[in-house]
């Protein structure tokens, strides 16, 4: 069960890998991620859609969202490099343990690569700034397109790789700090190790 269970949410895992969503930047324009926030989202991996909620705060990420009607926990600590997958009903997880020299990506990553600025356009109802990024990776080319608001929240985001097409869009944003009890580890929580080489394994990455 846990297996098929890491199989479903590595899809999850692997657009936050491709397109960059926690952490902050300050270089080449992009903005630092500075607000505090609730919002409701949808991602979209080739055709599987996945509806959650997400809070955010000071770089701490925690998405809830159903998976065949069960619900589902990722919480994301990049200050500490950690990632934690829940299945609260069933008291088991997942957490993602990484190697030397291994960090979970950021949106400085993006900036480092100088993306282009394509403008200005109003997305959810909040103003945004079109950010293009195009980046060759070993043998797997990607691009991202990024749509974040002057303090930094990531709107959209589209990706594409060679395993195929992703898309987020954050709706109903909702500017505030979030209750940091939200971002820690339920006590008594069983939690399996799996380590980002044998994650990318599974998906051929």
């Amino acid at each position: 069960m846990l297996y098929r269970q890491v199989a479903s949410i590595g899809l999850m895992l692997v657009f936050v890998a491709v397109v960059g969503l926690s952490g902050t930047a300050g270089a080449a324009g992009i903005p630092k991620r500075q607000a505090s926030y609730s919002a409701d989202a949808v991602f979209q991996i080739n055709q599987q859609q996945i509806a959650s909620k997400v809070y955010h705060h000071e770089g701490m990420e925690r998405r809830e969202f159903r998976l065949a009607g069960v619900p589902q926990v990722l919480i994301m600590r990049p200050s500490e490099n950690r990632v934690v997958y829940l299945v609260p009903l069933m008291n088991i997880g997942m957490e993602l343990t990484l190697g030397e020299g291994e960090n979970l990506p950021d949106l400085s990553q993006f900036a480092s690569l100088k993306p282009k600025k394509l403008g200005r356009e109003e997305i959810s109802g909040l103003s945004t700034t079109k950010y293009d990024v195009e980046r060759l990776k070993a043998k797997e080319p990607y691009t991202v397109t990024l749509w974040l608001t002057d303090d930094g929240i990531p709107v959209q985001a589209e990706a594409s790789d060679t395993r195929g097409e992703y898309r987020m869009l954050q709706s109903n944003i909702q500017r505030g700090p979030q209750d940091e009890a939200l971002f820690e580890i339920p006590e008594g929580m069983n939690l399996a190790p799996i380590d980002a080489e044998t994650l990318r394994g599974l998906f051929g990455g």
